[in-house]
């Protein structure tokens, strides 16, 4: 018979996120919420996306892309997408 024992012992777990990349003269940065879900990614001056989450559930509430397009996100109870909404065109 073997007993197996486990410890576990109190830390703290930090997360390190990217913030800025740089690739050759081109810098991707990154920036985050509190939580640490992903706020927007740029690309130079230009910004690829923008996430908006929900502070209570840490769901994705929508996102604007860099052309202006903006997809909005509903849930059921169980947190699972159940629509996708692109500029007033549910898919």
């Amino acid at each position: 018979m073997i007993n197996i024992i486990r410890v576990f012992l109190p830390c703290t777990i930090r997360q390190s996120y990217f913030r800025n990349v740089k690739n050759n003269s081109t810098r991707y940065s990154f920036t985050y919420d509190g939580n640490g879900n992903q706020k927007s990614v740029a690309v130079g001056n230009n910004t690829l996306i923008t996430n908006n989450y929900d502070n209570i559930l840490g769901v994705l509430k929508d996102a604007t892309y860099g052309n202006g397009n903006t997809v909005e996100y509903t849930y059921d109870n169980l947190n699972r997408v159940t629509s996708k909404t692109l500029d007033d065109k549910i898919s």
